[in-house]
């Protein structure tokens, strides 16, 4: 019974050491100073707990050559009150740099380097104790406006402008030179459509010279001597077909006699000459050129005609006597078929 009441007491007496270490803790804040300068104020409180500030991390995120320290006031430290600075962000004895304290005060000024933060903790329980320190970090690289940049950023940056430059004092340039090359294509277009409207306007000269040509061959082919056939007893019967059809002539059948003195059914050589349009016409036996030998003969001088026989018709008269097919006009030039001969 004694013991689980000396048990009690013993809990009681522990329950209330904790409660009053938990009183006597100090909760400390890390203030985190982004500003490259700026001002470092620590006190502590009457109750030897650190009120004002205990912990500073100074960090601008930027790549720094040195951090500067100097006293504002002088620092005063009581009993075993200390102002720890370590080289990092974490408070570990590794990158513990100095340690301050009442032997060991803090100088005006100082420097930190080969980091790019720093971890300032005042500890202290004398309400005495007293930091006030200003900071200045200086950052690697150059500074445009309120911006710092690395050497690499800097070089890019400065690389940029020099090309965004580059271009800008070029463009006058490109505007003069598309201005020209816009200009000069302008004038071969222009050019080139008056060659084509020249082109197409020499094509239809051409055209039109070819159709007035190819009227005037249909026309003197048109204008050839028409004659009715009339069989004759004794011709040879070679003669009384018409090589295009192989028809034998009948009676009545109408007949075009050409220059060369070749005749053919008036439908038959129509339809020879027209599938042979716009090229020049031929004799389907001679090969001669129908037109060519009317205007030969319209233009050659009175009695000096090319050699001309009389073609006779196939036909007679009551009286026997050959006759030309063409009736008393002769326009036969050259030798006559040879069927033609009784």
């Amino acid at each position: 019974m004694i013991s689980v009441w000396a048990l009690a007491c013993l809990w009681i007496q522990l329950a209330g050491f904790h409660f009053w270490a938990d009183a006597q803790a100090v909760v400390c804040r890390v203030k985190v100073l982004s500003d490259l300068e700026g001002e470092i104020v620590g006190r502590v409180g009457s109750d030897g707990t650190s009120r004002e500030g205990c912990a500073w991390h100074i960090y601008p995120g930027l790549s720094l050559r040195a951090i500067e320290f100097h006293l504002l006031e002088p620092a005063h430290f009581e009993g075993s009150d200390r102002l720890i600075v370590y080289g990092s962000g974490n408070m570990h004895p590794a990158t513990r740099v100095a340690t301050f304290h009442r032997g060991n005060p803090i100088p005006p000024g100082m420097m930190m380097t080969g980091t790019s933060e720093a971890m300032l903790v005042l500890n202290g329980q004398n309400n005495e104790s007293f930091i006030r320190l200003g900071y200045s970090c200086r950052p690697i690289g150059t500074r445009i406006g309120d911006m710092w940049f690395s050497p690499v950023g800097y070089a890019c940056v400065l690389a940029a402008f020099i090309v965004v430059g580059f271009a800008i004092s070029l463009m006058p340039v490109y505007l003069v030179c598309y201005c020209k090359a816009r200009r000069a294509q302008d004038l071969v277009m222009q050019e080139s459509q008056l060659m084509m409207r020249s082109e197409l306007a020499s094509r239809f000269r051409q055209n039109e010279a070819v159709r007035a040509q190819e009227r005037q061959v249909v026309a003197s082919l048109e204008a050839l001597p028409i004659q009715k056939w009339k069989d004759e007893e004794g011709r040879r019967r070679s003669t009384n077909e018409c090589c295009l059809c192989l028809e034998a002539y009948g009676d009545e059948d109408m007949l075009r006699v050409l220059p060369c003195g070749h005749y053919f059914h008036q439908a038959c050589i129509d339809k020879w000459f027209f599938a042979n349009r716009f090229i020049p016409r031929s004799c389907p036996l001679c090969k001669r050129d129908p037109v060519l030998m009317i205007l030969s003969r319209a233009d050659a001088p009175a009695g000096q005609d090319e050699e001309a026989v009389p073609a006779e018709r196939p036909s007679s008269s009551g009286d026997g006597a050959p006759r030309s097919l063409a009736g008393d006009a002769d326009f036969v030039i050259g030798r006559p078929q040879e069927a033609w001969v009784a």
